[in-house]
């Protein structure tokens, strides 16, 4: 709101009843044109506000300042379309829409799965060609999940694009806990950066402390990564999970992989080595190996193998007896899981099983 220049209105129940467009005079900066995305969940809740929101970009994309960069973004695209067979009232009427989301009723975009699973291609072209059409849909004042007819109206509305932020309020969930930061602020930078050829800065709105601060997404993705996921007091916490733990361990790895794909500039390649150093070489000797073996042998074998990967697509230059580590265990647990795929299974206690115990 504060960039497009709107100003909320508040009721007595502490309620948003509607946005005023804040006057040229009034303004402590020049506005700038926002593209909104939201996530499936957020459109079904938050219709509401998502119709007041869009009612007030329209308003803005009518007015005839010619320093209104929201009319101005707005006429150009509406040209565009016109000049490619669109009516031009129905041209100009998409132009306006900047709030993007799936389809009604569909959810999620795709993305996490493309990037961590088992693939030849993920480059830019076939990751972002499948985000964007996922997530095309625009949600205006009057119509709900509309599209441009032979195009992607999110494809349009994303070029030029030079900065993307998202907010984080809670310590719960950062960059790293679970896949949907680099699912929608990584998707954003991947979409833009094939558009255009470049990535756009990505920020953090930090709404965390009792003071609230914009940071770089790459920083603060370096201080979660640092504060508690290389935090040996963190991962003895994980170790007295067992099983658990070492699912959150992997799922920190294939989330900072994730970044590595949606967004190279992210992530370093000392952050890999710090994995490594953690997970794999156990450099603080607090029994990592023998916490895996006993727990999930096949957590670390695929968290090896994410780093295999990340190796493999030129992301990380490992040194030569880091490569030979990572072999080295990965043979170790391939030996040791298949050893016990080959044991023979115990009897069954009795009791365990549908016959009654013996009284």
């Amino acid at each position: 709101l504060h960039a497009l220049g709107l100003r909320p209105v508040w009721d007595e129940g502490g309620r948003v009843t509607a946005l005023d467009i804040v006057p040229d005079a009034e303004l402590v900066q020049p506005r700038i044109d926002v593209v909104v995305q939201v996530t499936s969940v957020y459109r079904d809740q938050f219709d509401g506000f998502m119709r007041l929101l869009a009612d007030a970009i329209d308003r803005l994309a009518a007015t005839g300042n010619s320093d209104n960069p929201v009319a101005l973004s707005s006429r150009t695209l509406a040209e565009k379309l016109v000049a490619a067979g669109l009516p031009p009232e129905r041209a100009a009427q998409l132009a306006r829409l900047r709030i993007f989301s799936n389809a009604p009723g569909e959810y999620g975009s795709g993305l996490p799965d493309a990037v961590l699973e088992e693939r030849e291609s993920k480059g830019d072209a076939v990751l972002a060609d499948q985000f964007l059409s996922r997530l095309q849909y625009a949600y205006g004042a009057h119509e709900w999940g509309a599209t441009l007819p032979d195009g992607n109206l999110l494809a349009e509305q994303l070029r030029g694009v030079q900065a993307v932020a998202m907010a984080r309020s809670s310590n719960t969930h950062g960059l790293l806990s679970t896949d949907h930061p680099f699912e929608y602020l990584g998707g954003l930078s991947l979409s833009v950066r094939h558009l255009d050829g470049a990535s756009p800065s990505l920020y953090v709105a930090d709404l965390r402390g009792q003071t609230p601060k914009t940071t770089g997404a790459a920083k603060f993705l370096a201080s979660e990564l640092r504060s508690p996921y290389l935090n040996p007091h963190w991962i003895g916490t994980m170790q007295q999970e067992g099983y658990a733990g070492t699912l959150e361990v992997l799922n920190v790895v294939n989330n900072l992989f994730g970044w590595q794909v949606t967004d190279p500039s992210t992530v370093r390649a000392e952050q890999w080595q710090a994995i490594h150093e953690a997970y794999i070489r156990d450099s603080r000797d607090i029994g990592i190996g023998k916490w895996f073996e006993q727990h999930n042998p096949t957590a670390q074998v695929q968290l090896i193998e994410r780093m295999r990967e990340a190796i493999a697509r030129g992301y990380w230059r490992a040194d030569d007896q880091t490569v030979a580590e990572l072999e080295t265990r990965l043979q170790a647990l391939t030996a040791s899981t298949t050893k016990d795929a080959q044991r023979p299974l115990a009897p069954a206690l009795p009791g365990f099983g549908l016959s009654a115990p013996a009284a």
